[in-house]
């Protein structure tokens, strides 16, 4: 299947979700995942996740920055 249809339903679940916390923690875990993988794997991953990240944009800015903020706390809660 192609990336750009997989993104885009991967964004309508999270929009469905309407809770940015546990869509961002979905997608940290599936970056941290495809770390058990090759580099290739982990760029695959990388580029879905932008790519819905976008999707949700065009939607709801708003809600992709809520995501996108949870995000980053987790990556800082992780690692830092």
């Amino acid at each position: 299947m192609n990336i750009k249809i997989l993104s885009k339903s991967f964004a309508a679940n999270l929009i469905l979700i309407e809770d940015h916390k546990k869509a961002a923690q979905l997608m940290f875990q599936m970056i941290e995942n495809s770390f058990e993988h090759n580099e290739t794997e982990k760029e695959s991953v990388k580029d879905y996740l932008i790519r819905t990240i976008e999707v949700i944009n065009e939607h709801d800015q708003r809600y992709a920055d809520q995501i996108a903020i949870e995000y980053l706390r987790l990556l800082n809660d992780q690692f830092l």
